[in-house]
């Protein structure tokens, strides 16, 4: 079952871990080159958050051999010199380079939405950082009762990949608007962005219209600063509506009401114009923006975002730019299983209509195991500096048991979930109380009348 061919693994990047950094990378007289040093840091940052000693062991029992370690890991002091080398400009160009190739191939994405190549999403979050004064200077520290620093990453989220697509990190009180205009070149024709209402501006259009981006943005519906093309739109009563950008006429933008659950006051702006653009899949479509909040969820829980161990801010950039190209192998990984078990994943039956996307949109019906592509990539890289045939192995191993520990998309229930025995009855409606309130039955009182 599957088609393993190995030619998937062999003309992708993850086959490439080993001998992957640029030739100019040597550093000389040293047990921490920049391979061990960078793969040192993403063992540090991809299964949680591991101090230097945790990181150096683990690497250690994994690719001593092949490092020439000998009988004993280089120290936490050795670590900490061997970054000082490993400069800003070097893991960027990296990652660039992983990026470009991770991005090959679109035919094997979870999401996709007409011809479109990606779906990109943007959004911000901050980050708790080491309270050192040297981070307080760079990044800031917010006001009120927090003390320690902070710092604002930005990221483009690829939905159909799972994977990041640029990024910045700045100071706490930087502009996640500033961020994305500094990213747009990463974005071109083909490409469709997704954003939160904190993003949208005349100027911002404009610009993705320049470049021939399309975008579905929400835009706000209340304040004192409404744009005149929303306040008419939200006074008209209408549902959808074509207009021209204010102060652009050559550029028509169209206005659309959500429409699921729970969305009936939201108002999208969005440069799919056309008749062959669902009003229900361009909301449908906009939901999909969550995807990039799993993921920071997935990173700050999983992976320790949150608690970088990074003192300075070449190193706390090394740490964001590990766990960027830790998520691109993630990505990848996921890719080939979906490109592997494609005939399966194509005969799984479908869902509740409820659950069905909207037209033009095609959803994978399978979901993987996020935690558990972690742990397969950790182990991929382990294998792929030990050699090429033992990390086809390790790439067959794993996809296998992705499959195997899959999950599908389920649909809805017809009635609430209820708890057995809940925290507060009182909190429920009548009818769930009354139904909770016998509890769990005790062993023994099962059939006694």
């Amino acid at each position: 079952m599957g088609n393993f061919d190995r030619s998937i693994f062999l003309d992708s990047f993850l086959s490439r871990i080993g001998t992957w950094l640029p030739c100019g990378w040597v550093w000389r007289r040293s047990l921490l080159g920049p391979q061990q040093t960078l793969l040192t840091v993403m063992s540090m940052v991809g299964l949680g958050n591991k101090g230097y000693r945790a990181a150096l062991r683990d690497v250690f029992t994994d690719m001593h051999r092949k490092f020439g370690w000998g009988e004993g890991a280089p120290t936490p002091s050795a670590l900490t010199q061997a970054r000082g080398k490993l400069s800003e400009k070097m893991c960027r160009d990296l990652f660039c380079r992983v990026s470009r190739e991770a991005a090959r191939v679109a035919s094997r994405a979870r999401l996709r939405y007409g011809d479109f190549r990606r779906i990109v999403v943007v959004d911000g979050t901050r980050l708790a950082l080491a309270s050192t004064a040297g981070l307080k200077r760079d990044f800031g520290c917010p006001s009120g009762e927090h003390l320690a620093p902070q710092a604002l990453l930005t990221v483009l989220w690829d939905l159909g990949g799972n994977v990041p697509v640029d990024w910045r990190l700045g100071p706490h009180d930087g502009s996640e608007q500033a961020d994305l205009a500094d990213m747009l070149g990463s974005l071109g024709p083909g490409d469709l962005l997704l954003a939160d209402r904190l993003y949208l501006s005349r100027e911002l259009v404009a610009e993705l219209h320049r470049r021939g981006i399309h975008f579905v943005l929400r835009c706000k519906t209340g304040g004192v600063r409404l744009a005149s093309e929303i306040a008419v739109f939200l006074a008209s009563g209408l549902e959808d509506q074509t207009v021209a950008l204010d102060g652009h006429p050559a550029i028509p933008i169209r206005l659309v009401r959500g429409y699921r659950e729970g969305s009936e006051h939201m108002v999208l702006v969005t440069s799919l114009v056309g008749t062959d653009h669902d009003p229900h899949a361009i909301a449908d479509l906009y939901q999909r923006r969550w995807g990039i909040e799993t993921a920071y969820r997935e990173a700050k829980s999983w992976h320790g975002l949150d608690e970088l161990p990074g003192k300075s801010k070449q190193m706390v950039r090394q740490e964001v730019c590990a766990l960027m190209l830790f998520w691109l192998m993630q990505g990848e990984l996921e890719g080939h299983a979906r490109q592997v078990y494609a005939d399966e994943i194509r005969a799984q039956p479908g869902v509740n209509p409820k659950w069905t996307p909207a037209a033009g949109i095609a959803e994978s019906p399978v979901i993987f195991n996020r935690k558990l592509l972690a742990t397969s990539v950790a182990l991929l890289m382990a294998a792929a500096v030990a050699g090429l045939d033992e990390a086809a192995q390790s790439w067959h191993v794993s996809i296998r048991y992705l499959w195997q520990n899959r999950a599908r998309r389920r649909p809805g229930r017809s009635e609430r979930r209820t708890s057995e025995r809940p925290h507060d009855i009182k909190m429920r409606d009548p009818a769930s109380s009354a139904k909770a309130k016998g509890g769990r039955a005790k062993s023994g009182e099962a059939g006694v009348a």
